[in-house]
């Protein structure tokens, strides 16, 4: 048996890592969890599984004060609840319901979000 030709493992690692970490962003996953991973077992491996995996949901966060009158946290929810103008319906969206007004859809995007932070609140008790 021949030894490991570092070299070439440095190759490998210095192509494939790059490539993890493009997939990793494609996929919407943690690069930390894909890099030490890849430091384990292999970034080819990775990257083989990586193609398999399926793209997760872009997730936003907010960590401010959850007012209607906080800029950041408007631009949140139009963000997180997709909330768009249909210029055919000449009306606001926000998942599959329509509304008049951008006012309207925000607000009940932030109904929708104090609600889910509720029921996060309630499965930790």
């Amino acid at each position: 048996m021949e030894p490991v030709d570092w070299n070439v493992a440095l190759i490998i690692f210095s192509i494939f890592i790059p490539m993890v970490f493009l997939m990793v962003r494609a996929k919407n996953r943690s690069f930390q969890h894909w890099f030490f991973l890849s430091l384990i077992l292999s970034p080819i491996i990775c990257f083989i599984i990586l193609i398999f995996l399926k793209k997760l949901p872009e997730s936003f966060s907010f960590n401010g004060e959850k007012k209607l009158s906080n800029d950041a946290y408007l631009i949140y929810l139009t963000k997180q609840y997709k909330i768009e103008f249909n210029a055919v319906l000449n009306k606001f969206t926000c998942g599959d319901k329509l509304f008049p007004t951008s006012d309207a859809a925000v607000a009940f995007a932030h109904a929708a979000e104090i609600e889910s932070d509720a029921a996060e609140l309630s499965r930790r008790i």
